[in-house]
């Protein structure tokens, strides 16, 4: 059922071969992941990147173009590494249900999802419902709150 509609969306996808990513908007993308993070299998970190910036953003830019014509990213740069962190505060770090699993992704893979974002982010928004306000900007679960019980 699932791998039937996920086909379904593929086979409606129409790839655009004269789509480009300019190297400004890699160069934008960068700057504005969160520092401090941990990096990923790739062991780049976004300071990495900012400090690379110069250098890397025009290459990357053709390679996100690439990526982008041809629907494919490489196998390497989807490898993630799952580590557990401990949900915090005084919660037992002997009970397994106060652990969280998150994925370290690769710091080229997070720029790559962000021009995504940025590129789509008016046809995403333009489809969601007024309840989903926490995935929205400016809005949140306390307006979206607000908005259902009124």
């Amino acid at each position: 059922m699932v791998e039937e509609s996920v086909d379904r969306a593929f086979d409606k996808l129409i790839i655009d071969m004269d789509v480009t990513v300019q190297s400004t908007l890699v160069t934008e993308c960068i700057r504005i992941l969160p520092k401090g993070k941990a990096c990923g299998s790739d062991g780049i970190t976004r300071e990495h990147l900012v400090y690379l910036c110069s250098v890397i953003s025009t290459p990357l830019a053709g390679f996100y173009t690439q990526m982008i014509r041809s629907g494919y990213i490489p196998d390497k740069i989807k490898e993630g590494e799952i580590i557990t962190l401990h949900k915090g505060g005084r919660k037992s770090k002997s009970d397994p249900n106060k652990y969280r699993a998150i994925t370290l992704s690769p710091s080229i893979l997070k720029v790559y999802e962000t021009i995504l974002l940025h590129r789509g982010r008016d046809k995403i928004t333009q489809s969601l419902n007024k309840m989903q306000g926490g995935f929205q900007e400016q809005l949140g679960c306390l307006i979206t709150y607000e908005f259902c019980s009124s």
